[in-house]
């Protein structure tokens, strides 16, 4: 994204610091782009409101059905997971979307 949006900037390549230099000035570029677009006021309540919500996932990311889309996990499955006391935030939203 750096070098395709011509981020110019001194970073290190897959360098922690460097890293989030990149996605710092990346998000000053969106930001900027979706202000002009719909409004400042506007961007930053639409921001606070999905970075306040879990996600809904694609795909497993871990055990036998890891890469699987989770609407092709049997429900079984789903089930047995949703039972877990140690699932984060975004996989419990997730199981339950696909349990309902």
């Amino acid at each position: 994204m750096r070098y395709f949006l011509g981020i110019k900037i001194e970073a290190t390549a897959h360098d922690a610091l460097g890293d989030i230099l990149v996605l710092e000035k990346l998000f000053e570029i969106l930001f900027a782009k979706m202000s002009k677009d719909i409004g400042s006021a506007v961007v930053e309540d639409k921001m606070m409101d999905i970075s306040s919500k879990p996600i809904l996932l694609n795909r497993m990311y871990f055990g036998k059905h890891k890469g699987v889309f989770f609407r092709d996990i049997p429900k079984d499955y789903l089930q047995r997971l949703s039972g877990q006391s140690d699932l984060d935030e975004d996989l419990r939203f997730t199981v339950g979307h696909y349990l309902n």
